[in-house]
């Protein structure tokens, strides 16, 4: 998954719709704190760092997953690429 410093989504691949149940051609360019609220997205976008988590999601099934978020730069613009996988 990658987001952009709003935290909207730019990128979705099969892994993160299987996870999450995200439709990724519906998701596009929507905040991604709208999927995973159980993060403090403004937080984590603003301090522009690695975030490592793990969280408990409850849709489309109930799982741990662990969350690894890394900040890039791209053409100016700042971008958080997540690593998301089950833990159960």
């Amino acid at each position: 998954m990658v987001v952009d410093s709003q935290g909207r989504i730019l990128y979705l691949n099969h892994a993160v719709h299987a996870l999450l149940g995200i439709d990724p051609a519906r998701a596009m360019g929507t905040p991604i704190a709208q999927y995973l609220k159980e993060l403090d997205w403004p937080k984590i976008l603003a301090e522009g760092q690695v975030v490592n988590r793990d969280l408990e999601v409850f849709y489309p099934q109930q799982r741990y997953l662990h969350f690894y978020l890394v900040p890039l730069e791209d053409n100016h613009t700042a971008l958080m690429v997540s690593r998301l996988f089950s833990m159960t």
